[in-house]
This record gives C-alpha cells, sequence and structure tokens, in this order.
C-alpha cells in the first residue's frame, strides 16, 4: 500500500510545503505559527527555503516585508549560519540577509533534501516509533474491548438478581 502510493503522497507534501513557504511565510514581528515553523526547521536542520534561497522571491508576504523594510533582504534570518542558541536566529555575519553566500549562509541548501537525508538516515527509528504506535493502538483496541464485555456482564447480573 505505503509503495503505491508513496510518489504520490511525497508529490502532495512537497506542492503543500512549497505552498505554505510561498503564500504564508513572513518575517519581522507580525510572524505566524507557520512561519515560525519554517524559522524552526531552517535553522535546525541548517538549510535555506524548500529547495533554496531562490523559495524567497516567490513569497508574497516575505517580499513585502522586505520592501517595507529596506534592507534589501533576500533571505530571512534563519537561512543564515547563527550564533547561539538557533532559537534567537541571530546570525554571525550581520549582511548575510542582504548578501547571502556559501560562507555566511545555508542559501544552496534545500529544506527538503535536508529532511530526506535525516529520515533516511534515522529510518530505523521511523519504522519502530511508527511499528510501536501500531502495537499501541491495537492494544488498546482489544482492552477498549474487554472492558465493554466486563460492562456488559455486570449489567446483566445486576438485572437477573
Amino acid at each position: 500500500m505505503i509503495t503505491l502510493y508513496k510518489q504520490q503522497a511525497d508529490h502532495h507534501s512537497q506542492e503543500f510545503l512549497k505552498s505554505t513557504l510561498s503564500e504564508h511565510y513572513v518575517t519581522g514581528p507580525g510572524k505566524d505559527g507557520v512561519s515560525l515553523a519554517w524559522d524552526l526547521v531552517m535553522a535546525h536542520l541548517g538549510c535555506c527555503g524548500f529547495e533554496d534561497y531562490k523559495d524567497f522571491s516567490s513569497a508574497k508576504l516575505f517580499q513585502q516585508f522586505a520592501g517595507t523594510e529596506g534592507l534589501g533582504r533576500q533571505v530571512p534570518e534563519s537561512c543564515c549560519v547563527l550564533t547561539g542558541s538557533p532559537f534567537l536566529l541571530k546570525p554571525k555575519d550581520p549582511l548575510c540577509v542582504s548578501s547571502p553566500n556559501s560562507s555566511n549562509s545555508y542559501m544552496s541548501i534545500g529544506c527538503h533534501s535536508q529532511v530526506q537525508d535525516m529520515i533516511t538516515t534515522n529510518l530505523d527509528m521511523v519504522i519502530g516509533v511508527v511499528v510501536t504506535l501500531a502495537a499501541a493502538q491495537l492494544l488498546a483496541i482489544v482492552l477498549s474491548f474487554c472492558l465493554c464485555k466486563a460492562i456488559g456482564r455486570e449489567r446483566d447480573y445486576r438485572y437477573k438478581y
């Protein structure tokens, strides 16, 4: 089943992630959950955009903010090589957002490839988690049937006597 729909699921997930970046990503004080999620992924995985930094040229809200900001921003802080905690989004090179290069940013490394590499290297753990969750759900179903049967017996006992 999984092998039949893998390509289709991969295509839909790629389109969804691209659309979240191009339609909802914003930088600055008005960040929403989508922007924060992208920032965390990019900061922790050391990547920039879905495929690379060029994805931000089609990000409507990002371009709108970059135009009003006046810094000539090409990438968000999360694409830069950061100093300190990744949650702070503080670039080592302050000029990184306006003039990114391969030494001060992750401009050529896309998050799609980074996530695929992470899943591939941790495939055993991913499979283990999926099997464990399936076993836990199956156990919960069996226990719920046992509980229903026990409640039914107790109810029958009360009505008979």
